[in-house]
């Protein structure tokens, strides 16, 4: 069913902005107080919620002059047991910034079967909460870490074709 994507990820930003003021308690080894600049390419971890590796790969993103967040991502499976959620694979992805937060869909247009991110910047790191909502409401959550990766870094990302 598709609706307008706004509309929802407003609806559930709501849901699920209660309980992230305590995830995001310092900045984490390695960061700094560099400033630089949102955009750009992320290497992504998701944890379920008992702190197992889940998922990862890489988003990017881009923020416009208004704040808002468009952008790509390409994530698999880090363990034999797929996890919850339309989280595996690649998409698009929309967003925005509302003060420190972060948030992002990873299924935009969509009423139900959605995966959100809600995070704060740590130094080059985003830091937050991955939520899997549908129909019923939150169906599963966890914790994700994405930290930047430079235009000049000698880091490669594996496209999906090339580690499957």
């Amino acid at each position: 069913m598709r609706i307008d994507g706004w509309l929802v990820l407003g609806a559930l930003f709501t849901l699920f902005s209660w309980g992230c003021t305590d995830l995001f308690t310092g900045a984490g080894a390695g960061d700094s107080d560099e400033v630089v600049p949102l955009s750009g390419t992320y290497s992504y971890s998701g944890y379920d919620e008992k702190g197992t590796l889940i998922v990862t790969g890489h988003i990017t993103i881009a923020v416009d002059d208004s704040s808002r967040i468009t952008g790509t991502w390409q994530l698999k499976a880090a363990t034999p047991e797929p996890p919850v959620g339309p989280m595996v694979g690649d998409g698009t992805l929309v967003g925005g910034i509302e003060g420190e937060t972060i948030y992002m869909d990873l299924n935009p247009g969509w009423a139900d079967n959605n995966v959100l991110l809600l995070g704060k910047r740590s130094g080059r790191r985003i830091i937050g909460k991955w939520e899997y909502v549908g129909f019923p409401g939150v169906i599963a959550t966890g914790s994700f870490v994405a930290v930047r990766v430079d235009a000049n870094s000698s880091l490669r990302l594996p496209l999906m074709s090339e580690s499957e």
